[in-house]
C-alpha cells in the first residue's frame, strides 16, 4: 500500500494530524550542530512523540505552563539543565514544580515573579539562573502575535529591568527579548537582534547569555523562500563578534517542527455562490485556528492525483461563523464530496492552538511516521468524550 493509500485509509474515520518524525529528527540533528544553543518552544507542538524525537536530537526545551513542564518531565533521562521556564503567568505551583525538578533557568517577566522565585528558591535550597525578559519599544508600525510594537504582558520595560537588577539575589545569566513572529527576511532578523543587543547592553555588560526567543519563519505561500539555517548562523556569529556577546540562545518553534506535519480532512460539500467556488470541510479553525488568528493560511492540495485543470476554491470549515475560513486555494476542477484535502506546514501551531470544542464537532486524531511506518497515536473522538 502506498503512503497516499495509507493516508486515505486513515482519514476515513475523521480528520488527522500526521507528523514525520524521521524527517524531523534529521532536521533537528542538523540544526543542533550549530554553536547556538537551541531550545524547542513546546507551545508549537507538545505531543510526547515530537518532544522525545527532539530530545534524541539533542534539543533542549522551553516550557511556559505546568502542562508543558509535565510533558517534558515525562521524557526519559531529561535533566533540569535542558529546560528553560518562560511565560508571563508563572503560578506558585509551576515555580515549585520547576524547583523540585532543578530547572536550570527561569525567565523573569516582572518584579512580582522575581520576588516569588527568590522566596521559594530559599525554601528549596536551589538557585536557578535568571534571564530577565525585556519588552522593547519599536518605531516600526507593525503588529505581531508576540506583541511587535504594542504594549503586552510579556517582560518588563528597561526602567523596571534596572530595578529588578538591583533586587536580584539569584545568579543573573542574561536577558530574554522576543516580540516578533514568523520572520522570513534575514535583514529584519538582523535589525531586531542588533537593536535587542544594544538595549541589553544599556542595562549592563555583565551578562553571559542573550536569549533571542524564536520568531524565525517558514513559508506558507509559493512565493516565499525558506530561510536557510546557514544564513541565521552567520548573522548570529557576526552580531556576537561585533557586540562581544558570549552566548546566544534561540527558542525555535515552527522552524523546528512546522514543515514535518500535515493535516488531512474530508470534503463535505461543494457549491458555487455568486460566482465563487466554495468547499466546506469536515475540519476548519476548530482544528487549525491559525488562519483566523493571523490571516495566514496553510498550503493545501488534493490528496489524490488529478489531471484536471486547477481552479480557485474558497475553503471553509464546519463552524457556524465566517471566521471558519482556511484560505483561497488552487485545486483540481474535478474535486468532489468525499475527497480529502491535505494541509502542509502544520507540524507547529496546529491542534493545540485550535478551538476544538465549539459546535461539538469531532476532535482530530494524531498519527506519526517513524522508521517509515505510519502509527496512530490517538484516534478521532466524538464530543461525548468531553461533554459530561
Amino acid at each position: 500500500m502506498s503512503q497516499t493509500e495509507k493516508l486515505l485509509e486513515l482519514s476515513k474515520t475523521g480528520a488527522y494530524f500526521i507528523y514525520n518524525l524521521d524527517e524531523l529528527f534529521k532536521h533537528a540533528k542538523n540544526l543542533n550542530l550549530s554553536n547556538t544553543r537551541l531550545f524547542f518552544a513546546c507551545k508549537a507542538n507538545p505531543l510526547s512523540f515530537v518532544l522525545e524525537t527532539l530530545h534524541e536530537a539533542g534539543i533542549a526545551f522551553d516550557v511556559a505552563s505546568i502542562g508543558e513542564l509535565v510533558q517534558v518531565l515525562k521524557i526519559k533521562d531529561i535533566k533540569g539543565d535542558n529546560i528553560i521556564m518562560t511565560g508571563p503567568a508563572k503560578t506558585e505551583s509551576l515555580i515549585r514544580l520547576g524547583l523540585e525538578n532543578k530547572v536550570a533557568t527561569v525567565v523573569i517577566e516582572s518584579i512580582n515573579q522575581l520576588e516569588l522565585l527568590q522566596k521559594l528558591s530559599k525554601e528549596y535550597c536551589y538557585n536557578p539562573s535568571i534571564l530577565l525578559r525585556l519588552q522593547l519599544k519599536w518605531q516600526e508600525n507593525q503588529k505581531s502575535v508576540l506583541g511587535g510594537n504594542e504594549i503586552t504582558p510579556f517582560g518588563m520595560d528597561l526602567e523596571t529591568a534596572m530595578q529588578a537588577l538591583k533586587l536580584l539575589k539569584l545568579p543573573l545569566l542574561g536577558f530574554h527579548v522576543f516580540q516578533w513572529g514568523n520572520c522570513l527576511a534575514a535583514e529584519n532578523l538582523r535589525h531586531i537582534w542588533e537593536k535587542t543587543i544594544i538595549a541589553c547592553k544599556s542595562l549592563t555588560n555583565d551578562f553571559q547569555v542573550l536569549d533571542l526567543g524564536g520568531g524565525i519563519g517558514i513559508p506558507y505561500t509559493n512565493n516565499e523562500e525558506p530561510l536557510a539555517w546557514s544564513t541565521i548562523e552567520n548573522i548570529i556569529q557576526e552580531l556576537k563578534n561585533a557586540h562581544k556577546v558570549p552566548e546566544i540562545w534561540l527558542e525555535l518553534g515552527r522552524y523546528l517542527t512546522g514543515p514535518y506535519g500535515m493535516y488531512i480532512t474530508t470534503v463535505i460539500d461543494i457549491k458555487r455562490t455568486y460566482e465563487k467556488n466554495i468547499i466546506v470541510l469536515e475540519g476548519g479553525v476548530n482544528h487549525l485556528a491559525r488562519p483566523a488568528l493571523v490571516n495566514q493560511y496553510f498550503p493545501a492540495q488534493l490528496l489524490r492525483s488529478s489531471t484536471q485543470p486547477l481552479i480557485n476554491f474558497s475553503l471553509h470549515g464546519p463552524l457556524c461563523t465566517s471566521l471558519d475560513f482556511l484560505g483561497e486555494h488552487l485545486l483540481p476542477k474535478d474535486i468532489y464530496s468525499g475527497d480529502h484535502i491535505v494541509f502542509s506546514q502544520t507540524g507547529a501551531y496546529g491542534f493545540t492552538e485550535s478551538m476544538p470544542f465549539f459546535l461539538c464537532h469531532q476532535l482530530p486524531g494524531e498519527a506519526i511516521i517513524k522508521q517509515g511506518l505510519l502509527k496512530i497515536v490517538r484516534e478521532p473522538v466524538a464530543a461525548d468524550y468531553w461533554l459530561k
